[in-house]
This record gives structure tokens, sequence and C-alpha cells, in this order.
């Protein structure tokens, strides 16, 4: 993924629709302004972020 690939990764799928699969479930602090705009960015907006 464009933003934040150390977190994300695009699985390219027979249907034509993209699966967004999550690397790091917990990712470190240094990496959250690039996890925020991939939500943001995100085309289909199926990235969340849940803050603990």
């Amino acid at each position: 993924m464009g933003e934040a690939p150390e977190v994300f990764n695009v699985v390219d799928q027979d249907d034509g629709y993209p699966q967004v699969e999550v690397l790091l479930d917990s990712p470190p602090e240094e990496l959250r302004v690039k996890v925020m705009k991939a939500a943001k960015y995100c085309p289909n907006s199926v990235i969340t972020v849940l803050e603990d």
C-alpha cells in the first residue's frame, strides 16, 4: 500500500477487488502519520484506526 507499506499489503484477488492485508497489528508510534494517511486515502475506506 502506497502510504504505509510497512503496515499494509494490497493483495490482488481473482475477482478484481484487492484485499488489504495487515502486516503490523500495532504499528510503532513513528509510523502513526503514515497509518493515518493510509486510512484517509484508502479508496474503499476499509482501513480503520482504533486508539488504545
